[in-house]
């Protein structure tokens, strides 16, 4: 079995590849990163990617819908908000969420091959973020985003 990197660099490979494809695929402006969740009590859109490989687990993104909607129009090169409708904002949640695991993945643990699940798109409120294995918290110019990543137990 492949030795997995310790919490703190789990983190930090977890923040760059966030950071990457947010910024580059995306075209999110990150301000800065943050302590703690911000967006109580919001209508959140939560989107859970389960992976399978070695190790095992998933990846969820969370974040207030006005900010995921923010980022589809950016990565459509739609308009404004009014030409994207919400099919297309949870479309976009998921493919974000692709991109991220996997690159989360392949610095994690690049001589693993990885199957991902489809992504489960919800939307909720929130109090709080969940316990998870590694989690980096970005304040985008258009709001707050959570990306959390959990591993199963082997």
């Amino acid at each position: 079995m492949p030795d997995i990197p310790d919490s703190a660099q789990v983190d930090a490979l977890l923040a760059s590849a966030a950071q990457d494809v947010l910024e580059t695929m995306f075209f999110a402006t990150i301000c800065g990163r943050s302590s703690e969740w911000a967006p109580q009590d919001q209508v959140c859109v939560t989107v859970k990617l389960p992976f399978h490989g070695t190790p095992s687990g998933a990846l969820q993104l969370t974040a207030p819908m006005a900010v995921i909607r923010s980022i589809a129009v950016a990565f459509l090169g739609a308009e404004d908000e009014d030409s994207v409708d919400d099919s297309q904002v949870r479309a976009v949640a998921g493919e974000l969420a692709n991109v991220v695991c996997g690159a989360a993945l392949s610095r994690i643990e690049s001589a693993t091959t990885f199957a991902l699940d489809a992504p489960e798109v919800t939307e909720s409120t929130l109090n709080e973020a969940r316990p998870a294995s590694a989690r980096v918290l970005f304040d985008l110019d258009c709001g707050p985003i959570a990306a959390e990543l959990e591993f199963e137990e082997a």
